[in-house]
């Protein structure tokens, strides 16, 4: 599910692409790449306080990433 969300986001499907993300993370939320994603798409829509706790996540789950 993550690699779809991934792959929306970097088509420009910001919503989809979150919804899957959404999806994924609810089944396993320690995923830094599907936070940094999810963070991108909310960045996209507006969404800039939940994307930056995405981004906060992925950053305490991976330090160098």
């Amino acid at each position: 599910m993550a690699n779809l969300g991934n792959i929306e986001v970097l088509l420009g499907n910001y919503e989809k692409g979150v919804r899957l993300l959404e999806l994924s993370l609810d089944a396993n939320p320690d995923q830094p790449l599907a936070l940094f994603s999810r963070g991108i798409g909310l960045q996209n829509l507006g969404r800039l306080n939940k994307a930056l706790e995405c981004y906060d996540r992925a950053i305490t789950l991976h330090p160098d990433f």
